[in-house]
């Protein structure tokens, strides 16, 4: 395995105004292998 992440989180903003754009992400990679995130905004 090249690359391996478990319950990944990202958010923007603070107190009632934070946006969670990444909840929980389990991603694995091996070595070789093209990975893309894209949501709504590409």
């Amino acid at each position: 395995m090249l690359l391996e992440v478990s319950g990944l989180k990202k958010g923007f903003g603070t107190g009632s105004s934070r946006l969670e754009v990444l909840k929980g992400v389990d991603l694995s990679m091996k070595k070789g292998e093209l990975v893309a995130l894209m949501g709504p905004s590409g």
